[in-house]
């Protein structure tokens, strides 16, 4: 039986990248800040479930997951957790452009999206040096693509165009290691950062976004692209 390791997955996409990999059979190791308060992970009550808490800005808390994993082997680890900032779309990005910077909030944006996934990586490395699939995936946001960048939400979008700037860098010394890297942009969701308005729902960015990874080998390695396939600019 495959095992994935998936972060932030007490709700939105992550919960439903754990729905769609317990339904194929795989197991399940999901992290979440409070697992005490994730109800959603807690009635999903399967065998091949595990549920361990972690807050990705806590380093130590990270070395601790660790050591409790050390041995087993990860097929796949999937960085989701992230937050918007400090802003909602409803509100149109306040505290996130010029001249209303909330820079407490930009700072906790880098911890979380850019920083977060590379401590992680780190720590789980040995792991996904164990697994059969070695891949090691960070949900992203086509938000960070440089080359079509728009005005607004700052600290998000620079979070992201670092999160892949880290995660490129790493696809050239772990493809030697036989690991595949990869940043995948789930799409527009209908998630409580995506908002009710947007057009993909949760379930089918989970099943786009896990049909992609299994379709990638390690040719794939370094590559930017969506939850349907389509190659993204850096």
């Amino acid at each position: 039986m495959p095992n994935v390791l998936i972060t932030g997955a007490n709700r939105g996409i992550g919960f439903g990248l754990v729905k769609a990999y317990l339904g194929d059979g795989w197991q399940v190791i999901a992290t979440c800040r409070n697992p005490g308060a994730a109800d959603g992970l807690r009635a999903l009550d399967q065998e091949n479930l595990e549920i361990f808490p972690l807050d990705v800005t806590d380093h130590p808390g990270i070395d601790v997951l660790a050591e409790k994993l050390k041995g087993r082997a990860i097929d796949v680890l999937i960085n989701n957790a992230g937050i918007l900032g400090s802003p909602t779309f409803e509100n149109g990005g306040a505290g996130q452009t010029l001249g209303d910077m909330d820079y407490d909030g930009f700072r906790h944006t880098l911890e979380v999206n850019t920083i977060a996934p590379l401590k992680v990586t780190e720590a789980l490395l040995p792991n996904l040096e164990l697994g059969e699939q070695k891949k090691l995936i960070t949900i992203t946001s086509n938000m960070g693509s440089i080359e079509t960048m728009e005005d607004g939400f700052v600290a998000y979008r620079t979070s992201k165009s670092a999160v892949n700037a880290i995660m490129r860098t790493l696809s050239f010394g772990l493809k030697e290691r036989g690991i595949m890297v990869a940043v995948l942009h789930p799409g527009w969701v209908r998630t409580d950062m995506g908002g009710p308005d947007a057009p993909v729902s949760i379930a089918e960015s989970a099943a786009g976004l896990k049909l992609q990874i299994e379709k990638m080998d390690i040719s794939s390695s370094g590559t930017f692209r969506n939850f349907q396939g389509e190659t993204h600019p850096f």
